[in-house]
């Protein structure tokens, strides 16, 4: 640009002249300015004729539509070029346009475009790139469709899998859990602990299933709680066990074997008591250990293992009946003599305890102060006083030939026997010396052999029938048929430690249900039926199955 000369004007219109671009024949072309500021090119011609206003209207025209055009121009130029690329090569399908110039080109040939048309070739080279892009986009949107199929095929044959692997292991659980089940009902009476614990894993994997929750209810119910075998055992063992059933004495070919039975294992052994042991029993501490062989009875100090002083009272033959017992104390034992009698000897002194009439006593209470004479001479039963010497005056008592069993009380202020009349055999407790009928009630066949505490009356058979009754209201708290007579048969109010001694070796822990715990062994050896403690309610460590009123035996 050139300043402007002196002839040159300084305004044309409203535009302001800046400097000369150019000059030629037709006319000069200046620089200017509009009155917003925008920047144009102004053309005054030499000549202002028809012809030259006609030729600068073309120009004009030619000018706007290269500036409407501006835009498109190089997109139109790129389409001119790969046209002609495309028909000189064989028009393949790789050398169409795709994607984002693709679509670029149609955009603006379909709107853009203003004042240029488009050549044959250009119009064929776009409709088969638009042609080839809708063939690939129907191709993609039937892989994409396939695609989709195929994940739903996959995703639901990993759901039918998840589904099968589902019921699999349900199927698998419920199998073993059946399987545990039936382990546990096998296991009651020779591991009723495993049995509790396969019970309940049992449930635990199928909490459905009737076997699991039959297994489980099974747990909560069953006697025995606890069971512990002599690994020793054979049918020559005769076996002793202590009032709270921690402790269990075994005798076998002269030695001696003592048991912690809650821990199961061995905690002293010693030999030297001879090879003809018939009876045995263990005092309540568990240091003095009863021996009776065919001969006489000695005691043995379980700590040093040696005897403690001579013999006394007669001896056994092998199948001879009853059982040889230490009172609560520890002081008195009752030796077994002839069928189903047992004679009281006072252990320090070796002394038989007899009545005034110098009868041998068939009953003691715990203070020593009153004895009974049941299996000795003929009428009635005879209650002694054997502090005074004295007979006490008892016309309640019934003939001897008619007790088949009789038991002091724990306190040593009730009598409890088993009646035996020729219609009917009762069970009756009552109050010393008065003889006042505390309870009283029929015994059934079952009533041969009584045992009871402050509050429970037991009675059973020699078949093994046994009923507890509650002394207070005379209900039935408990019926159970034993696998054998228990012989003999006690409850404890206070230990909470069930526990008892088989003939084969074993002993075993049991719940009797809403009262106690029985003890029940085989072949040599009895039944202990157990509170567990005094008070409103009770409960054992080694219970797993609730707390329960002690009075009313219910939660």
């Amino acid at each position: 640009m050139v300043p402007l000369a002196p002839s040159d004007p300084q305004r044309l219109g409203r535009y302001w002249l800046a400097g000369r671009l150019g000059a030629g024949g037709q006319g000069v072309v200046y620089e200017a300015y509009g009155e917003g500021g925008e920047r144009v090119a102004v053309k005054v011609p030499r000549v202002d004729d028809p012809a030259s206003r006609s030729r600068l209207a073309a120009e004009a025209a030619a000018a706007q539509r290269v500036a409407d055009n501006r835009e498109g121009l190089p997109v139109h130029r790129r389409l001119t070029e790969a046209a002609r690329f495309w028909d000189g090569h064989g028009r393949k399908p790789g050398d169409l346009l795709h994607g984002s110039n693709l679509d670029r080109t149609l955009r603006w040939a379909a709107t853009e475009r203003r004042d240029i048309t488009l050549l044959e070739l250009e119009r064929e080279f776009l409709d088969a790139a638009a042609g080839q892009s809708r063939r690939q986009s129907r191709r993609r949107g039937l892989l994409a469709a396939t695609l989709a199929v195929l994940l739903v095929a996959a995703l639901g044959g990993l759901g039918l899998a998840e589904y099968r692997r589902g019921v699999s292991d349900r199927q698998r659980d419920e199998a073993t859990a059946r399987s545990l089940a039936l382990r546990a009902a096998g296991l009651r009476e020779s591991d009723p602990g495993l049995a509790m614990l396969l019970s309940v894993a049992a449930w635990r994997l199928a909490p459905a299933r009737p076997e699991s929750r039959g297994a489980l209810y099974e747990s909560l119910s069953q006697l025995m709680i606890d069971s512990f075998t002599d690994p020793h055992a054979s049918p020559g063992t005769v076996y002793a066990l202590t009032h709270d059933g921690r402790a269990l004495a075994a005798v076998l070919g002269g030695q001696v074997r003592l048991w912690d039975v809650r821990e199961h294992r061995q905690t002293r052994a010693f030999s030297g008591v001879g090879t003809t042991i018939r009876k045995a029993a263990l005092s309540p501490d568990g240091r003095t250990l009863a021996l009776q062989d065919d001969r006489n009875v000695r005691l043995w100090d379980v700590t040093t293992g040696r005897p403690a002083g001579g013999g006394f009272a007669a001896g056994v033959g092998e199948f001879q009946p009853g059982e040889m017992t230490f009172d609560r104390t520890g002081r008195l034992l009752a030796v077994p003599e002839g069928d189903y009698a047992a004679r009281w000897w006072e252990v320090t002194g070796r002394t038989r305890l007899r009545a005034g009439s110098g009868a041998p006593l068939d009953a003691v209470n715990a203070d020593r102060s009153l004895g009974l004479v049941s299996s000795t001479g003929g009428g009635r039963a005879e209650l002694w006083d054997l502090r005074k010497g004295r007979r006490v005056p008892a016309p309640w008592l019934p003939l001897k030939h008619r007790l088949d069993d009789v038991e002091f009380g724990e306190d040593g202020r009730t009598l409890a026997s088993v009646v035996n009349r020729p219609s009917e055999r009762k069970v009756q407790v009552r109050r010393l010396p008065s003889g006042d009928l505390v309870t009283d009630y029929l015994a059934g066949v079952a009533g041969r052999r009584i045992a009871s505490s402050a509050r429970f009356t037991a009675h059973w058979s020699l078949l093994g029938e046994l009923a507890v009754h509650r002394s207070s209201d005379r209900h039935i708290v408990m019926e159970r048929r034993l696998p054998e007579a228990p012989d003999p048969l006690r409850i404890d109010e206070a230990d909470r430690v069930p526990g008892a001694a088989r003939g084969d070796g074993k002993r075993e822990d049991r719940h009797a249900r809403h009262l106690t715990d029985v003890r029940q062994p085989r072949g040599r050896g009895g039944v202990v039926l157990r509170r567990r403690a005094p008070g409103a309610g009770w409960a054992d460590p080694r219970d797993r199955h609730g707390r329960r009123d002690a009075a009313v035996g219910r939660p």
